[in-house]
């Protein structure tokens, strides 16, 4: 039997697992599969978390000496008396000019830490700033993050207060990046402070540009997944399916931040919304079969009522307003990959009872619907059976998930 791959399955849900702002466990990635333009605001997030953002802080704080200024040379007039070197030319052009015999110009020296080294600290400082702050204000109490972000910003609060910084960070322009010889003095400083700054600031953008290990290193110490590994695979399968009907209809996919108090879709393609383990008002309890009205009065003995049917993945046409799909996902360990296929196609039938606008229309939302286990799908023999689609990770991977999108989510003409 395969083994389940539950590090690719981390890996092929990490855009949404970007996104997962609940309680989780840090995970590892291995080859992660974001997509930069879509989710550059979110790594951008992950970036004021990661590892060579808060060394940087922490060696900023310890060290607040190494923060270096020029000595810079100001042009001062003065009457009577020279603050700094006589500029003699200017002196006696200003007094022929204006008629006062006692004028004077000079050069004063004055000292500054708006040097290009510390322009590069003062950058990422201001940046992170900002990252920090918006990703504190999407509701992550309930999250892992909220301690890690928490710690930041209150680095980034004392790191502000030092007066070394006060005027570069005044002059950090919101729209322009330190110029590259700012970076290249900086780099070549022999005051570790700076290096750590050009490190913090070069991972930022290595992770802009996609770099695969700018990726890795800043998620390594940055990404969060739910506990189990089931809800893994049916975030990567509920992406996967959002993914490729984005593909197929050249819609832009939209994903959403999923906080603890998140119920709407998980992401949205143009009138598609797919959610995870929601009821969604689409939910309308069919007429109880015979056995199950005996259930429902065992249950009133004590207290209790029947349960709503949550799939674990849901896909609503919100412009006809009704299921267009059913998944259902089986994370198989310990069992039998045919034992957990049996139970997922008869939740999908209940389901379909549910589900479908009318009772006409059980049966082609059966249809409609798909299976999708960690490993050994079961191969379909009869096309014309009423049944769901089946897949493994594996073939989702090599694209088997392409063709029950072409055939259910596109006009067939055009399929």
């Amino acid at each position: 039997m395969n083994e389940v791959d539950d590090q690719g399955i981390v890996d092929f849900a990490a855009a949404l697992l970007l996104r997962y702002l609940r309680r989780g466990e840090n995970v590892s990635v291995a080859q992660p599969i974001v997509e930069v333009r879509r989710d550059l605001a979110m790594l951008r997030l992950h970036w004021v978390m990661s590892s060579s953002v808060n060394e940087f802080l922490d060696y900023l704080l310890a060290n607040k000496h190494q923060t270096q200024s020029l000595l810079e040379y100001h042009k001062r007039i003065d009457d009577g008396v020279a603050h700094g070197s006589l500029d003699a030319r200017a002196t006696v052009l200003l007094q022929t000019v204006t008629g006062h015999p006692s004028i004077l110009v000079s050069k004063a020296p004055m000292r500054s830490f708006n040097t290009g080294p510390n322009q590069i600290v003062a950058w990422v400082v201001d940046r992170a700033t900002n990252y920090a702050t918006e990703l504190f204000s999407k509701a992550i109490a309930d999250s892992n993050y909220g301690d890690l972000i928490e710690k930041v910003m209150l680095k980034l609060a004392a790191v502000r207060r030092i007066k070394r910084l006060r005027e570069p960070l005044m002059g950090v322009s919101h729209s322009k990046r330190p110029s590259a010889g700012a970076v290249r003095d900086a780099f070549r400083s022999r005051q570790p402070l700076y290096r750590k700054a050009v490190i913090a600031y070069d991972m930022l953008r290595r992770l802009e540009q996609g770099d695969p290990d700018a990726l890795r290193d800043v998620l390594a110490s940055t990404l969060f997944a739910p506990l189990e590994p089931w809800r893994r695979f049916e975030l990567a399968i509920a992406l996967a399916v959002g993914v490729v009907i984005s593909e197929e209809t050249g819609i832009p996919l939209d994903l959403a931040v999923l906080t603890a108090r998140n119920n709407a879709s998980v992401m949205q393609c143009g009138q598609y919304a797919i959610y995870w383990q929601q009821a969604t008002s689409n939910f309308k309890r069919p007429q109880l079969e015979p056995s199950e009205v005996m259930l429902k009065d065992a249950l009133h003995a004590y207290g209790l009522s029947l349960s709503t049917e949550r799939p674990d993945v849901l896909i609503i046409d919100e412009d006809a307003g009704q299921v267009k799909a059913i998944v259902e996902v089986k994370y198989v360990a310990g069992d039998s990959g045919p034992s957990r296929f049996r139970e997922a196609v008869g939740q999908i039938v209940r389901y379909a009872r549910c589900y479908a606008r009318e009772s006409a229309g059980i049966e082609e939302l059966i249809r409609k619907s798909l299976v999708a286990l960690t490993i050994d799908a079961p191969v379909r023999g009869d096309n014309e059976m009423v049944a769901p689609s089946a897949l493994d990770f594996r073939s989702l991977k090599t694209g088997s998930l392409r063709g029950w999108v072409r055939q259910h989510f596109l006009d067939r003409r055009e399929a």
